[in-house]
């Protein structure tokens, strides 16, 4: 189990959804964080949530109406 800050998820969380260069599910991310880079459940729920609000990641649906998660382009992060 890795301990990372919460802001270090988050940025982690930012960095798989830019990879993407599309819209991820918020739990494919989530899994991603826990699986892959060894963080706890609720950190990386935490994270991707600091994510959202600082606005680097925005909320968002797939077709399918699951949550997913992208990156906001320049004019809405100036907004």
């Amino acid at each position: 189990m890795t301990i990372l800050s919460v802001v270090a998820v988050g940025r982690l969380a930012e960095r798989r959804v830019r990879q993407a260069g599309q819209a991820v599910p918020v739990e494919d991310v989530v899994r991603w964080l826990v699986d892959s880079v060894g963080v706890q459940d609720d950190r990386a729920r935490a994270g991707v949530r600091l994510a959202s609000i600082v606005c680097r990641l925005e909320a968002t649906t797939d077709d399918e109406q699951r949550p997913c998660l992208r990156i906001p382009d320049e004019r809405e992060r100036a907004a």
